[in-house]
């Protein structure tokens, strides 16, 4: 996705979110604004709350490790800094951290039906006519369809 895509995502949430959330896009590592950057800028706005989404499918090395220590070496650094209301108090400054995009598998499971069902042209309100069953002779079944998810779990193993 890149840079463009996580910063249109960000903004949409905001536009979707309540009033008092703010919501920036951050990364983990070689875009701008880092981690750090973006808590630094959290705290000069006076907000000292904050949740931390992490945009990944599933709860990989990232999710578990990188990105909590990311967040523990900013709080750190930022914590001592000196702002335009002087330093935060000790415990001032909280970072709280959702799960991962994809670990709520009833909507992803959803999202993935409505994909599909899009690509197949297929209504996802209508009731579904075609009665599938087990094909016994070796012959095909023209109203069957198939689907994969490829190198999919592969590389969610990988991350864990």
């Amino acid at each position: 996705f890149g840079d463009v895509s996580l910063t249109q995502i960000a903004t949409l949430y905001q536009s979707r979110a309540p009033s008092h959330y703010t919501v920036k896009a951050v990364h983990m590592e070689i875009a701008d604004p880092s981690i750090q950057d973006g808590i630094r800028e959290f705290v000069s706005e006076g907000i000292t709350k904050i949740v931390c989404h992490p945009y990944f499918l599933s709860p990989g090395r990232h999710v578990l490790e990188d990105i909590p220590e990311l967040i523990n070496e900013a709080i750190e650094v930022v914590s001592k800094e000196e702002f335009d209301f002087g330093v935060l108090s000790e415990g001032e400054l909280e970072v709280l951290t959702t799960d991962p995009v994809g670990s709520n598998l009833d909507l992803m499971v959803n999202l993935i039906g409505t994909m599909v069902d899009e690509a197949a042209g297929v209504d996802g309100g209508e009731e579904e006519s075609y009665e599938s069953g087990f094909v016994n002779e070796k012959k095909k079944d023209y109203g069957a369809m198939g689907g994969f998810f490829g190198e999919v779990q592969r590389m969610m193993d990988e991350q864990l």
